[in-house]
Parts: C-alpha cells; structure tokens; sequence
C-alpha cells in the first residue's frame, strides 16, 4: 500500500501541465541541485552523479560537474565510478545464495571450508557470519598486500582482538577473505560469481565486477588533493589519482547511477525481480538482520554489508558508503517508504551528505512536509567565541605562541603577519599557510576555559595552567617520533608525535590516535578492542628507520617538514 500510494503521488507531481502539483517536486530538485553545487565548491569535486528511485523505477537523475577535467567531458548517469565498500552487499548476497542453496552455513566454521585458514586467537572459531558482519576481530587492513588468496592466508600472522561475535570493527581483509571463501567454495572467480548471481539477473549491464585495465576507458577520471600527507583544504589543487586493477571482494565493483537504481530496486522490494528472486523472503531477512549494534542508543546496526538505521518516525533505512582511491560513493535506501539514492563523486567530495539531503527532500515531497532547509555551509573563517581563544602560550622550553581575535576570526599572530585560522570541529584549526599547515592547533580546556593548545608535538600552555610541565616516559620512546611511508595507494603515510610523555599516531586528516604499549616497541593503536598493532624497529643514530602497522612495513623519510 505504501509502495502504491508512493507512486500514485509522483505520477501526480510530475504530471505535465499541471503547475500547482508540479511544483513541490521541482523545487526539491532545485533544493537538492544547489547544495550539490555548494558541496562540489567546498571540496573541489571535479564531477558527481545523481539517482533517485523508487520500487518500480527511476525517478530523477542529475549530473554535475566533469568525468575529466582535461577534456572537459560532463559526467552522465551512465558514467562508470568505482562504488569501493558498497561492493560488500554484492558479497554478502552471493554468500547468502549459497547459505540459502545449502552450500555453505554462514555459522560453520570457516576452516571447515578453508583448512589452511588460520588467525592467532584464544577464542571461538571464525565464521562467515563474523566476516560479513565485521564482527570477527581481525585487523582492518593489509595494504602491501595486493587483495589475493594470500591476504586470508597472511592472516596467520594476526591477533584476535575480541572474541569473534562480540565487537563490531569494520575489516577490509575479513571481505577480502570472504571473497577466497567464495572462489573456493565454487571453484569459480569471484567476478564470475557476482556477473551471474546478481549482475546478470539485475539486468546491471553497464556495471563491472572487477576492476582491470580493459574497463579503464569507461571509468571516470579519478582525482585526490594534491598534498596527501595533512589535512585537505578546497585551495589544494586536485591531481588525477592512479590507476590499478583491483579483484577483491571488499570494493571491486563499477557501476553507473543508472545501474545502482536496478540494485536499489531490488532491495527496496525485498530481493524480488521482474523474473524471479535475488534472495528468498528468509536470506532477504538475513541480509538486513541487525546482526550488532553500533550506537548506544540502539537505532544503528550492521547487518550483512549493510547499516541498517531506526528512525524516529519508524522508517528503516539501508545503507552504505564507498571509498576507493580518486572515488567516493553513498547508496541510501528508505525500504519503509520506497525511495532510494545513490550519489557518486570522482574525487574529493560528500555524496553521504547529498544523498541523505536527497532522500529528506524527497520524503518531505511525499509526505506534503516542508522541504528540508539546506544544510548550513559553516564559514570556517567565522570563530563566535574567538575571544576565548586569544592570548599568548608558552612551551615549558619558553617558546611562545600568540593568537589574537578580531571580528569573529582567529589568528596566529607571527611578527607581523595575522595567519587566519579555520575552524576544524571542536577546539580544532586549521592554518593553510605554508609554515602551519601540517597539523591541526588544538585546544585544550580545564573545564570551560582554554588554558592549552597543540601543533603536533608542540605544547603551549597559558598564564593560567597550574599542571605539571614534566613527564615521565621511556627512554627508547624518543627514537620513535618522525614521518613514515610506504608504497601503497591507500593508506600510505603517517606521522609519529611525542607529546606530554605520551606517544600519538597522526593522520594525514589531522586525527590523533594515542599509543599504548604492550612490551617494548610493541603498542596497540586507539582504544581496545582494535587489532591494530604499531611496532618499531631499526634504530640508526637514534632514531627507528621501520615501524610495522598491522603487517605493513613503514619507512622513516627525512624531509624538513
């Protein structure tokens, strides 16, 4: 009745001719075209894609910007982009058609398929479901490994961190090895796999399983900011990103706008097609299981590849993002209502953020409520309570720091030049200035007033600070602090800090993770239960030259910043 009544009132909205009916839907799609213009300034995009459906069909696409920027040719709802992690709903559906043929119990085991399969854990065995689930405790990542069978057989070499079932934490290697599972459980490829239990049926035909070189000419160029060692801002420039094949099932597949509407159809009707089913009524219900929950407040879950959310209002949304390298992606899928986006950019970008305008848009139309106001587009050079922030911050060595306030803007004061300061979030700024653009200054607060302030390993404290200016740490940590790198596209480059006696694991966001230590050289990266592990090793004149971050080898690079 839902799903009639939707389409009754779309009909209605777009008849022809009909200009008071007409209008609510037009100025949605107005609405939703200028914040996607106002998204594509603030990140730089070079090119985004558009799609909204509902259970029976195509209801609006919109294309904005460039597939390339060099030719200048406009991205379609036909351009192909790398989907990245939506990838992983396509694997959980053909593990479920096995589940449900009766090939395979996603609850065995996983060595009662894979026998050379082998973590180091003191708990229960590992299961498909904890694969598809990220509920297994294993690592996120294994990026100098190409993803290969041997990216499920390296994790021998890892530690379980909780006992598998019990702890939500997202894994790229446990979809790696959930597609070896599926090769070896069908003795065929896993494009193979995907091509004719999903792809094919859909009629998806635009869309590719793998990523090889022969799909090269269709894809979208793919773009990343210049800098890839701080934190991004819209005046860095964007410079096409590398290519490289890519066959795993974490993030394989290609696909258009238009084809993405064919998938969200068929969740949206419960895993029904035209001519048959994708998935029975009972793995339709396993593919959506909220199978761990992820918030505290118990409207956020992850199912099979999915996040299934709880609104307010009742309504159950299905969702997933996708990020590859040049290519950033966002499906959304209301099955209450029967409305579903999908949003794609070529480069830097938030097609999360239009998608779920999008779908608000879309639902309030429907529902004959006010359209959503666009989303504010904060001016990161307004600080209100600048004023908090000023005055002058000493190292306890005596360097001194000054940051003055001046019309709802904040500034490093250095000798005569005022360097403006953007607002990052919380007590966090951005310089984009070529001595201070590495880290973020941050503040700290006793209680409600600011009485600290951090640039990378530097501490400043004002007038006001009573604590302690000395800390105790070991001495071997001292070796440690410096710029490491390696040769992968992903994940490629990370800073160590020593700070307050207290070592920190930097991104390139800016994001800083706190280290602690398991045995000497030995540090679990963030909060339990990660399995991340950072270990140091190679000291040469004082300083370690490697450090391996959950299997990856990083390498020391001596530049003056």
């Amino acid at each position: 009745m839902i799903r009639q009544l939707f389409k009754l009132n779309i009909i209605v909205l777009l008849l022809v001719g009909c200009e008071i009916e007409r209008e609510p839907i037009q100025e949605a799609y107005e609405r939703i075209d200028t914040y996607a213009e106002q998204l594509m300034a603030q990140y730089n995009t070079p090119g985004m894609t558009l799609i909204i459906t509902d259970p029976e069909g195509t209801i609006h696409t919109a294309s904005y910007g460039f597939e390339d920027v060099k030719t200048r040719s406009p991205v379609t709802s036909s351009s192909l982009f790398q989907i990245g992690s939506i990838s992983k709903s396509f694997t959980s559906i053909a593990l479920l058609q096995l589940h449900e043929r009766g090939k395979v119990d996603v609850h065995e085991p996983l060595t009662a398929y894979l026998p050379w399969f082998s973590v180091r854990s003191e708990y229960d065995p590992i299961t498909p479901h904890h694969l598809a689930t990220h509920t297994a405790g294993i690592p996120r990542d294994r990026d100098d490994i190409p993803p290969s069978w041997y990216s499920a057989y390296a994790l021998r070499d890892r530690d379980v961190a909780a006992p598998p079932g019990e702890r939500y934490s997202y894994s790229n290697i446990g979809y790696q090895t959930l597609g070896v599972f599926l090769e070896s459980v069908t003795e065929k490829p896993y494009s193979e796999i995907i091509q004719s239990s999903i792809l094919g049926p859909l009629g998806m035909d635009n869309t590719a399983p793998v990523i090889i070189n022969e799909i090269r000419p269709r894809l979208a160029t793919g773009y990343t900011y210049l800098y890839d060692d701080r934190p991004s801002h819209p005046d860095h420039p964007v410079v096409e990103t590398t290519f490289f094949e890519y066959l795993a099932a974490d993030g394989s597949i290609s696909s258009t706008a238009e084809d993405m509407a064919k998938y969200m159809r068929m969740i949206m009707n419960r895993g029904e097609i035209e001519n048959g089913r994708i998935l029975s009524g009972d793995s339709f219900d396993k593919f959506i299981q909220r199978a761990i929950q992820l918030d505290e407040d118990g409207q956020e879950f992850y199912g099979y590849g999915l996040n299934i959310s709880e609104r307010e209002d009742d309504r159950i949304i299905i969702s997933h993002g996708g990020g590859m390298v040049g290519y950033r992606t966002m499906m959304i899928v209301d099955i209450t209502t029967g409305i579903g986006v999908f949003a794609a950019v070529n480069g830097p970008g938030s097609p999360g953020s239009i998608g779920q305008f999008a779908l608000d848009a879309l639902y309030a139309t429907l529902h004959e409520h006010d359209l959503p106001e666009l989303p504010e587009m904060r001016d990161r050079m307004i600080v209100e309570n600048a004023d908090e922030y000023e005055g002058t911050y000493l190292t306890p060595e005596g360097e001194q720091i000054t940051f003055e306030a001046s019309d709802k803007s904040l500034f490093l004061r250095e000798n005569d030049e005022k360097i403006f300061l953007e607002y990052r979030g919380g007590d966090r700024f951005y310089a984009n200035h070529p001595d201070h653009n590495i880290f973020f200054f941050t503040f700290k607060r006793n209680e409600e007033e600011v009485r600290e302030v951090t640039y990378g390993s530097k501490w400043y404290v004002s007038d006001q600070y009573d604590g302690s200016l000395t800390f105790d740490y070991p001495e071997r940590w001292q070796a440690y602090p410096g710029h490491y790198r390696t040769q992968n596209p992903w994940f490629n480059n990370f800073r160590i800090i020593l700070r307050k006696g207290r070592l920190f694991l930097v991104l390139t966001s800016g994001i800083e993770i706190e280290l602690s230590e398991i045995e000497p050289g030995m540090f679990r990266v963030g909060e339990e239960p990660t399995a991340d592990r950072l270990r140091f090793d190679t000291v040469v004149d004082d300083r370690t030259l490697r450090t391996n971050f959950s299997g990856v080898d990083f390498y020391r690079v001596m530049k003056k910043r």
